[in-house]
């Protein structure tokens, strides 16, 4: 029997608009039981406590550990990122970086005493030690959730040779695809096939409809599950567990009022001032800013959290006669503050795009495309647009025309090639026939489950491909038990 060691997301409840979220995580280890695999789950936090269902349920309480000394804990501390060879604030960071008490959605630092504040992370550690090592565990997975604690299970699972699995929600499309998880910022794509059925007719169908209608990544339109709770709930429940007085209340919705004005000011005032013309008959390169908080920046591109350092080594290396042409995440225009997206004025060629302007519009004309691991790099291969990656991401090793750069040195030279670059039509067709081939039509966010059925048909779903790719993945059998 196998086992897989679930890293749950500290942050959801399960209840409200995340009410079936337990109910999936019950069927899914229902469902894999009943392909002997057992599905154990550790919480770092106690708020889905009264909520989950099923078994093998692992709580970390704080009190654990209590019996070691301060310099205990320095000696843990060192051994650990001497023996895993990795940092607590490398883990630290992208967490925080969402979560910080001194986020606004829109900072890419985070404040010191928090980021040394390392003591409670020791023992959380240690506890993940001791769980994989006591109930013998195979395979580690998570969510795609930045947190600590997931990082620790990467570098245990690595350091022991288990296979450690992560969920890529999103970015391919909408659609989700695992990842094997290696060294920090090192993953690869778990190409084990859940649809046989998928052809290469399929996929061609699917391009040409995405290109001449415009597409949009499928996560857009999803159904969530919606709970609306009044005023006096939210302030009483705030109250009754003494996380806000009414003055603090107060002060906060006055404060956050004023900063919206302010965001509508900066949005529609100040960022109009700097936004360029698109001029798009002249030879240009796009950047499409990542949102700055989220795990495709925090977690898996760590040393390109500041965007704009980037962009401005780049424009100091163009091709001739090019231009590069940036652009805010659409999704999130008020995410970016003006004075982060001002400094590009000062960059050679760099020119500043407003977010109304489409991505497709923008592909269309444009010479090479310049990201991270977003939807854009997919959307630009089925433009017959080449692209260059500064990160891991689920097209570069997959598709001919995708290059990757990582040592900064060569960014020039990655440029040079990219504008010279031919993407054909079939290798993009067979990509896109592979992706979809591998990956699976919904999320795993906790308020994407609508119901107790629609729960069951998506744990089925899931439990299919987990088990495949444990098979799969076990030298002793290539069978696949679905």
């Amino acid at each position: 029997m196998k086992k897989i060691l679930w890293i749950m997301n500290k942050y959801v409840k399960g209840e409200k608009d995340e009410a079936y979220y337990p109910h999936f995580l019950k069927h899914l280890q229902d469902e894999l039981s009943a392909k002997d695999i057992e599905l154990h789950f550790v919480f770092f936090s106690n708020l889905m406590k009264n909520n989950i269902q099923g078994n093998n349920n692992h709580f970390y309480s704080s009190l654990l550990f209590n019996d070691l000394s301060e310099l205990d804990l320095q000696k843990e501390a060192f051994r650990i990122e001497s023996e895993y060879v990795f940092t607590f604030k490398q883990a630290w960071f992208p967490d925080i970086l969402q979560v910080s008490k001194k986020q606004n959605n829109r900072k890419i630092t985070v404040p010191e005493n928090e980021l040394n504040d390392i003591e409670p992370l020791i023992k959380k550690f240690l506890f993940l030690e001791e769980l994989i090592s006591k109930e013998e565990i195979d395979i580690i997975f998570s969510d795609v959730s930045p947190e600590a604690e997931m990082e620790f299970g990467r570098a245990i699972g690595h350091k022991l040779g288990k296979l450690v699995l992560k969920t890529y929600e999103g970015s391919f499309l909408g659609r989700t695809v695992l990842l094997e998880h290696t060294k920090f910022g090192q993953d690869k794509l778990v190409e084990f096939v859940i649809d046989k059925n998928y052809s290469l007719d399929d996929a061609n169908a699917f391009m040409n409809d995405y290109i001449n209608n415009q597409g949009q990544p499928s996560y857009l339109g999803l159904k969530k599950l919606q709970y609306k709770s009044s005023v006096i709930e939210k302030v009483s429940s705030k109250i009754l567990n003494n996380k806000l007085l009414i003055f603090t209340l107060v002060f906060k919705k006055f404060f956050n009022f004023l900063f919206g004005i302010w965001l509508w000011f900066e949005s529609t005032i100040l960022k109009k001032i700097i936004y360029d013309k698109f001029e798009e008959g002249r030879p240009y390169l796009f950047f499409g800013f990542h949102l700055n908080q989220e795990s495709t920046i925090g977690l898996r591109s760590i040393p390109f959290v500041n965007q704009t350092v980037l962009i401005e080594m780049i424009s100091r290396v163009l091709p001739y006669n090019y231009t590069l042409y940036v652009r805010e995440h659409p999704h999130w225009p008020k995410r970016f503050p003006f004075g982060y997206l001002n400094k590009l004025k000062s960059y050679p060629n760099v020119r500043l795009l407003s977010p109304k302007i489409s991505v497709h519009r923008i592909l269309k004309n444009s010479k090479g495309i310049l990201v991270y691991n977003s939807n854009t790099g997919i959307e630009a291969l089925m433009y017959g647009k080449p692209v260059l990656s500064f990160a891991s991401n689920i097209y570069y090793n997959h598709h001919p025309a995708v290059l990757h750069c990582l040592n900064l040195y060569e960014i020039g030279e990655k440029l040079s090639k990219l504008i010279k670059m031919r993407v054909e039509r079939e290798d993009t067709i067979k990509y896109l026939k592979k992706m979809f081939s591998v990956s699976i039509d919904f999320l795993l966010n906790s308020y994407f489950f609508l119901s107790d059925e629609d729960a069951k048909e998506k744990a089925k779903c899931f439990s299919n491909l987990l088990t495949g790719i444990i098979t799969n993945n076990d030298p002793k059998t290539k069978e696949v038990i679905l």
